[in-house]
């Protein structure tokens, strides 16, 4: 249900694959290094 809700879908929405996530992450996330920048920014905060 957290997922659902993450993901802004109800109950009778369908689920996208998980692939569809992984694809987008590597596909136009990969050359910006946008993940990375927001990751490192988090581990400097804790």
């Amino acid at each position: 249900m957290a997922y659902r809700w993450f993901c802004g879908l109800s109950i009778e929405d369908a689920i996208p694959d998980h692939s569809v996530f992984s694809r987008a992450r590597h596909e136009h996330f990969q050359e910006a290094g946008l993940l990375r920048g927001v990751f490192e920014r988090v581990v400097s905060l804790c």
